[in-house]
């Protein structure tokens, strides 16, 4: 049986949870077990660990590793040049999100003024 590493199985349980593929559909995707009904399974087993956005497992030893959130090992798989990309793609959009909410406002100020009512 083939072993995957926690950063490999956040990312597919993460893509089941939040982009809505199938356990079947992920199987195939990621390629986890030797055929999509095996598969299906075994990343059913991980969504069933994966708890309060973090998933733990098992050494060989029995010890447990310390927890990781999705988040924290999609960017440890990511190259530094993807983080830094990545970084000011969101604050681009923070600023874009900013601006159209000022602009919403600024028409619902101007539909009012235009039907006499009082703007707020």
């Amino acid at each position: 049986m083939r072993s995957y590493s926690i950063e490999f199985k956040l990312m597919v349980v993460e893509s089941v949870r939040e982009e809505g593929y199938s356990y079947r559909k992920a199987a195939e995707v990621f390629s986890v077990g030797k055929n999509a009904e095996c598969g299906k399974n075994q990343i059913k087993y991980w969504d069933e660990k994966y708890s309060d956005g973090m998933i733990a497992e098992y050494k060989e030893s029995g010890a447990n590793p310390k927890p990781l959130k999705p988040s924290e090992a999609r960017m440890r798989l990511l190259a530094d040049s993807e983080k830094a990309d990545l970084i000011r793609k969101n604050e681009q959009l923070k600023l874009e999100n900013e601006y159209l909410k000022k602009l919403h406002a600024l028409a619902l100020s101007k539909i009012k003024l235009e039907n006499g009512t009082k703007p707020e």
